[in-house]
């Protein structure tokens, strides 16, 4: 594999292609494989009233899904409930992300884990204050 690094095209080692750090430069990953279950999952948000927006396709540890209900924007990680345990891990990319990132990031493996996710949202959502921009005015 070659990459372009300080101007000049390098070899990098096996190493990059797991998104690993060679001489201070870090290789963008490729996204990220769909679970077999996401699409039931973004049909069960869906049937909740929520917004769905699938970022699987970015890669680097971003989560399946950005959501949004009731004026609550949240993010949620699809992994196979079907799969073993130890396939159902997130990666260490995620972990990464996951850990940096300034919120709570759900983890769905099933319909129930969505309906757990919603209890919790529609809770967050009955007590949000929504702002709405002044009249006449496109965005803030």
């Amino acid at each position: 594999m070659h990459t372009l690094a300080l101007g000049k095209w390098q070899e990098l080692p096996a190493m990059a292609d797991q998104g690993e750090t060679y001489e201070g430069h870090r290789r963008m990953r490729r996204a990220s494989s769909v679970d077999e279950n996401q699409s039931r999952i973004v049909r069960a948000f869906r049937q909740f009233g929520c917004s769905v927006q699938p970022l699987h396709a970015v890669g680097n540890g971003v989560p399946d899904l950005l959501c949004a209900f009731g004026g609550i924007n949240f993010l949620v990680e699809v992994k196979d409930g079907a799969k073993t345990p130890s396939k159902r891990k997130l990666t260490p990319d995620q972990e990464t992300w996951h850990r940096e990132w300034n919120a709570t990031v759900f983890v769905a493996e099933d319909t129930d884990d969505v309906c757990a996710i919603m209890m919790a949202i529609k809770m967050l959502a009955s007590h949000a204050v929504k702002l709405q921009p002044p009249a006449g005015k496109i965005g803030v």
